[in-house]
């Protein structure tokens, strides 16, 4: 069914939910949504998107001890020009961190249909209050380290 490469429209990771956070024993697993890949081509009178999305999970040292496997959820929004939600769907994403791994890696690949050109695709992780709270209080913090210090 699907016709040639065409151009995608605009994809973009929502930058204020690129990266989510998940307690395991009170100590923070730190996930990123790294890039988005896409390819398009066309249907009939739509935009097939096909989606790779890299996630990259990280844990500190202190939890590296044994298997842990977690699962965010993420979502995939299409919107129209005038911001108007035109889809929504929503996934989760399974990392797995070997023994004694602290780093681990998943990709994603997932199929949208896109109804017109002028669309925008928005990807990001849906978090809850808790960890929207952590990531906040983190975001300003590194602000305020990185302004330069008076002498």
């Amino acid at each position: 069914m699907g016709g040639d490469r065409i151009q995608c429209p605009k994809t973009r990771v929502v930058a204020e939910l690129s990266k989510a956070i998940e307690f395991q024993e009170k100590i923070p697993i730190r996930m990123d949504i790294d890039s988005v890949a896409p390819s398009c081509t066309e249907g009939d009178n739509q935009i097939l998107m096909e989606l790779r999305v890299r996630f990259t999970g990280l844990r500190p040292l202190t939890l590296a001890r044994g298997p842990v496997t977690i699962s965010p959820s993420y979502f995939v929004a299409v919107v129209d020009a005038l911001g108007n939600l035109l889809s929504r769907t929503d996934h989760e994403v399974e990392l797995a961190f070997e023994d004694k791994k602290q780093m681990a890696v998943s990709f994603q690949r997932l199929l949208e249909t896109i109804p017109s050109p002028d669309a925008t695709v928005y990807i990001g992780f849906n978090l809850n209050e808790e960890q929207h709270r952590f990531l906040q209080k983190e975001r300003h913090k590194k602000v305020n380290d990185s302004r330069a210090q008076p002498h």
